[in-house]
């Protein structure tokens, strides 16, 4: 029986921060603060979930997952009623405390608690559930966050914050326990004994030749994280770019919400489309190419928007495919630590990466888009060839 508070406890998690989401940037400079500032700010997120994410999902997968991602709700309830007073950068830069440590003990527990709290229920089933509805809560949420007030009205952080503090009352009461609780189970061990022995199987798990396919997997996941966050970072200049008229917010924070929308639908039809994923994949491969180079030879605004749903749309289809195959590799015990080992590793990728391809598009525009695409199906093959 699938477990649906959990599953709901997410969803509201990710849906009171989406309130605040579409004017988050443009609150914090209505308050004064400098684009030097602000990007002291976000680097300062970056590092602290970089150098913090291993280490909280390696506690939340000891102690309990179910303290982590309450905890988080505390954290993000923090940040939000801070954000809704602070007036000075040393404010803004404690609340991006609280929301970078939200972020890493809701990221990093999240997963691995809805997935081995619903053992008899198929990953791929559980994570494209979960991404369906979590795309359409987000994009129902942003945009009522920023239909009622002004960007510079410090209400909606206020009411969010007081939601989330909501969401981790219910949370604490009506969650069901961890699935396992590993520290009771080695009462006779100490702390330290209990970290050898993960850091040990960690190690051989890793470098063990029989799982093989398991590094294929793990790379595969990276690549296509990677596609995801580049796309993620570079859609509203792909998209709008070549069309100057294009100016007010608003128009941005719908497409925004439709882009939410349209991951959702690409997760409903990759559960839909399980069993003939492979043919599937290359199909929608082949179209969102096809208009995406069309995109770049015309110059159309319309085709520009279908392109950037296209690639949105084969991106995260392929993303669950890729995360499903991960989670269903790794160890139950250690799930949210393996998560967030691939997560630190695209992140430092994701800074070599970015560089590379801003230099690549201020040269040769945005078909580098496309062509990195093609070499991702390249490099994907070759990693297929090599460990499966």
């Amino acid at each position: 029986m699938f477990d649906n508070k959990i599953l709901i406890y997410g969803l509201s998690f990710g849906a009171v921060r989406s309130l605040t989401i579409a004017f988050s940037v443009f609150y914090i400079l209505s308050k004064g603060i400098t684009l030097n500032e602000l990007g002291i700010i976000k680097t300062f997120q970056a590092c602290l979930i970089f150098f913090f994410d291993i280490p909280v999902s390696y506690f939340s997968d000891k102690f309990s997952r179910k303290f982590s991602i309450v905890l988080a709700s505390l954290f993000s309830s923090v940040w939000l009623l801070t954000m809704s007073v602070a007036d000075s950068f040393s404010l803004f830069l404690v609340s991006e405390f609280f929301n970078a440590m939200s972020l890493i003990l809701f990221n990093g527990a999240f997963t691995a608690y809805l997935i081995d709290n619903n053992p008899k229920e198929k990953i791929s089933n559980i994570l494209s559930l979960y991404s369906k509805y979590n795309y359409i809560t987000m994009a129902v949420f942003s945009l009522l966050g920023s239909m009622f007030v002004t960007i510079e009205s410090s209400l909606m952080w206020s009411i969010s914050g007081l939601l989330m503090l909501l969401c981790m009352f219910l949370g604490y009461r009506f969650l069901p326990k961890d699935s396992h609780t590993q520290i009771e189970n080695n009462n006779s061990k100490t702390v330290t004994d209990i970290f050898k022995k993960d850091f040990s199987y960690l190690f051989d798990f890793i470098r063990n030749k029989e799982h093989k396919q398991f590094k294929g997997i793990a790379i595969e996941y990276i690549l296509i994280l990677l596609l995801m966050q580049i796309i993620i970072q570079y859609w509203q200049p792909y998209t709008f770019s070549n069309h100057p008229h294009i100016e007010r917010g608003v128009v941005y924070g719908l497409f925004f919400a439709f882009l939410l929308l349209v991951q959702s639908l690409a997760s409903d039809f990759y559960k839909k489309n399980q069993s003939r994923k492979k043919i599937v994949s290359t199909v929608l491969f082949m179209i969102t190419i096809t208009v995406s180079f069309m995109a770049n030879l015309f110059l159309q605004e319309y085709i520009s928007i279908i392109s950037i749903t296209l690639l949105f749309f084969y991106t995260q289809f392929n993303l669950l495919d890729k995360t499903s195959q991960f989670h269903e590799t790794i160890s139950a015990n250690l799930r949210a630590t393996f998560d967030s080992i691939i997560s630190s590793l695209y992140r430092l990728l994701l800074i070599i990466v970015l560089p590379i391809l801003t230099l690549l598009t201020s040269y040769f525009g945005w078909i580098t888009v496309p062509i990195l695409y093609i070499m991702y199906i390249v490099v994907d093959y070759f990693v297929k060839k090599r460990f499966f």
